[in-house]
């Protein structure tokens, strides 16, 4: 049984195709889901470029699975 390279790349190309689909995650918008921060204000004064820029955490923090 012969088979055609253009048959092999055709059935390569569509596993490749239905292979990488997945299914979109959409952004909810429920407004009882809250998200809550380590600080409640965070403040950066004049960056000079010849010294060292403050660097600071913010923690942001997603208590659903959403």
């Amino acid at each position: 049984m012969r088979v055609h390279i253009k048959t092999i790349i055709v059935l390569l190309a569509s596993l490749v195709a239905f292979s990488s689909c997945h299914k979109e995650r959409t952004i909810s918008t429920d407004s009882s889901l809250k998200l809550s921060f380590s600080a409640d204000t965070v403040c950066f004064d004049t960056v000079f470029t010849n010294i060292g820029t403050s660097t600071r955490q913010l923690i942001i923090y997603n208590s659903s699975n959403e």
